[in-house]
Order: structure tokens, then sequence, then C-alpha cells
């Protein structure tokens, strides 16, 4: 807990610094009268150069400010616990910018309804592929192909069967004679189709 205090204090500390930053180059800003000859130039890569004008010193600072400030936004706290060094039970906990969550719900378990993912990828994949010539239609086909057996192996029941025939048949193309005797709950949810 020491290290997500510790990791969101500084966020904050980043936030009040860039804050500071933006008001003290404002007040530079007016307080330090216009020069004629005062000029800023950021070089990029590529040749592209970007040229300020007539603009003091403070513009720059505030400038920092601004990136300091939308760094520390852009990057939430993120720690994960392992398992073994976790009392809070048998899954990872992994705390970010948003909250506490399980791993299982960050991406590491398996999905809550991967029948209902298949049958609409299934809807989505006909609906494109009539709008496709068909090499595209058949890279299509065979993304989509990939995407549901990953979904179906992540998910998998034991009362669909056998899973590595299954996902033999896939890696064939799941085209001739699927594995109705081994795997047929999974062959019926592989070819089930959501409009």
């Amino acid at each position: 807990m020491a290290v997500i205090l510790s990791r969101s204090t500084e966020r904050v500390l980043l936030v009040l610094v860039g804050a500071l930053a933006i008001c003290l180059g404002y007040r530079l800003f007016v307080v330090i009268p216009a020069h004629e000859r005062s000029e800023g130039r950021i070089r990029l890569p590529g040749g592209v150069s970007i040229f300020l004008t007539r603009i003091g010193p403070g513009v720059f600072f505030a400038l920092f400010g601004c990136a300091l400030i939308g760094f520390a936004v852009s990057r939430p706290v993120d720690l994960t616990v392992p398992a073994d060094l976790a009392a809070a039970g048998p899954a990872a906990v992994r705390y970010t910018g948003f909250g506490e969550t399980p791993a299982a719900a960050a991406g590491a378990g398996p999905i809550a309804d991967a029948e209902t993912v298949v049958a609409r990828l299934n809807g989505y994949l006909d609906e494109t592929a009539a709008r496709l010539d068909r090499p595209a239609a058949e890279e299509l086909a065979a993304a989509v192909r990939s995407a549901k057996l990953a979904v179906m192996v992540l998910s998998w029941r034991p009362d669909w069967g056998e899973r590595e025939a299954f996902a033999r048949w896939v890696g064939a193309g799941a085209g001739q004679d699927p594995p109705l005797d081994r795997a047929a709950r999974a062959v019926v949810v592989f070819q089930t189709r959501l409009k």
C-alpha cells in the first residue's frame, strides 16, 4: 500500500509543480516587456522547425508546465501484485489509476460470454465479407477464425468437448469434416451467427 500511496503522491506533486510552472511562466510573460528581437526556435526530426517570435521566456516556462501536467495525467499509477505475494486470494490483484481490479478483469482470465462474442464475430464477418473482394474477404475470414479460436480456447468449457481436436480442426482451416464426435458443442458455438 505504501508503494501505491507514494506513486499517487508523486503524480499529485507533478501536477502541482506543472501548475506552478504555468502560473510563474504567465507572471514572467506579463512582467517582462515584449522585445522586438525575442524569438524561439524548435527543431523537429525531418528538418522541420517551428519559429516563435516576439515572445518572452515566460511562454517556455508555461509550456514546460503544460508538458509536465500532460505527462502526469496520461500515465496512471499501475501496480500488479503477483498471486503468491497477494494475501487477498488466489488471483493476482492489479492497482491502477482507476481503482483496484482483479487480474481476470484486467484481461488475464476467461471472457464473460464467449458464445456471444464468437456469434457476433461470425455476424460481422458475413456483413463485411459481402463488401470486400475475394482476397480481402479470405484474409478477413482467416483473421476472424483465429480470433474466434483464441476467444474459445481462453474460455473453454468442459461440455464443449476436446479442446485439442477442435483446435487442430480450426488450425486446418475449419472446412470439411468437423470433429463432431469429439467436440460437437464447440463446433456449434464456432459456427453460430448473430446479427
